[in-house]
């Protein structure tokens, strides 16, 4: 059997495509789409990067629903949500009352539901929206009152030692010791892991 050139590149591409697996999008976290071409996090150095860049840019929502560790930021948001449900749900039910009122005013799939289950759906889900602002201004203002924090993260990028180790990596310059900062790999992409974080992002 004889190909064109034309086919045997058809060919080779197709090949190529089936053998290429397909790459899944990464989803929002908190209404924050992910920008991996902007904020790479492929090798534990390169997150450092993308960490202070998106400080720099004031993308400190980015930050915490990107590139900290999610199982520390979700559990932060857990904990704020908590208190914040009972002024949420009045504010659904009020939210609610005016739909009905007016009902022709509002899309139906930003109807606030009637069914009670998917209503303590709505105000869990609305409250850690809530949360998770109130983390992310924890963090910029710890950051911005203390800008010695970025500054030794700053030190670390430029002279420190990264030491992967699989799934996990540290970064430490030798004197800076209570400063080492510490990685963790989740689905191919590295994450500043809590051992660091408690003091960048403490209620005050």
């Amino acid at each position: 059997m004889k190909y064109g050139i034309t086919g045997i590149v058809l060919l080779a591409t197709a090949a190529f495509a089936v053998a290429q697996p397909e790459v899944q999008p990464i989803p929002p976290r908190y209404g924050v789409p992910a920008l991996p071409d902007v904020f790479p996090q492929v090798s534990s150095k390169e997150l450092l990067v993308s960490a202070l860049r998106a400080v720099e840019r004031g993308k400190f929502d980015y930050l915490a629903a990107h590139l900290l560790d999610p199982q520390f930021v979700d559990d932060r948001v857990g904990q704020r949500a908590v208190p914040l449900e009972g002024g949420v749900d009045r504010d659904l039910r009020a939210e609610r009352a005016s739909q009905r009122a007016n009902p022709i005013a509002t899309l139906p799939e930003y109807r606030i539901p009637d069914d009670p289950r998917l209503f303590d759906l709505a105000v869990r889900a609305e409250a850690r929206n809530r949360a998770f602002k109130l983390v992310v201004k924890d963090i910029r203002d710890n950051l911005t009152e203390h800008p010695d924090h970025l500054n030794d993260f700053r030190k670390i990028l430029r002279e420190g030692q990264f030491v992967d180790a699989g799934d996990s990596a540290s970064a430490n310059v030798k004197d800076l010791k209570d400063r080492q900062m510490f990685f963790r790999r989740i689905e191919g992409r590295w994450f500043v892991e809590n051992r660091q974080l408690p003091d960048v992002i403490e209620k005050k």
